[in-house]
């Protein structure tokens, strides 16, 4: 390949690079979801901060701890019977990846809860170390491709 066609290969490559990073994450949406569990099931909110409002009842709150709850006592992990976490998934809207759930109350969870959708920057930048590899390969298949 000569260097007027590679430059043109990069040209094109690099206008695809957007959605060619988008497609990328959305190969590793299982691990999005997992890691937005994870910190739900930390107490912690996408700033890395506890899920506020706390639980107001003492019993309420030992009985979380009593079950396993990861969280400090009265720092809400929005999980009892696991459907809520089960059902969190990441899904692509345009140019953007959010973290939804499917689960009846989510909506409830989520207006009472801010910021509990969506990774922490620790999480972000452990799930770009899952992404490179493959956008790296996309990109690589693009320009060999042209």
């Amino acid at each position: 390949m000569d260097f007027t066609t590679l430059q043109k290969s990069l040209s094109g490559t690099i206008g695809k690079l957007d959605d060619m990073t988008l497609d990328s994450a959305m190969d590793v949406k299982d691990t999005i979801a997992d890691l937005n569990v994870e910190q739900l099931e930390q107490g912690r909110t996408v700033e890395n901060k506890p899920i506020r409002p706390e639980y107001q009842s003492e019993r309420y709150a030992t009985y979380k701890k009593a079950i396993g709850a990861k969280p400090r006592k009265f720092t809400p992990d929005l999980k009892v019977s696991g459907d809520f976490h089960s059902s969190i998934h990441a899904k692509r809207y345009n140019r953007l990846i959010e973290t939804d759930s499917n689960d009846w109350k989510a909506q409830k969870l989520i207006e009472k809860y801010p910021n509990i959708m969506g990774l922490t920057k620790k999480n972000q930048a452990e799930l770009n170390q899952e992404i490179l590899p493959k956008l790296t390969k996309r990109i690589q298949d693009d320009l060999l491709s042209s």
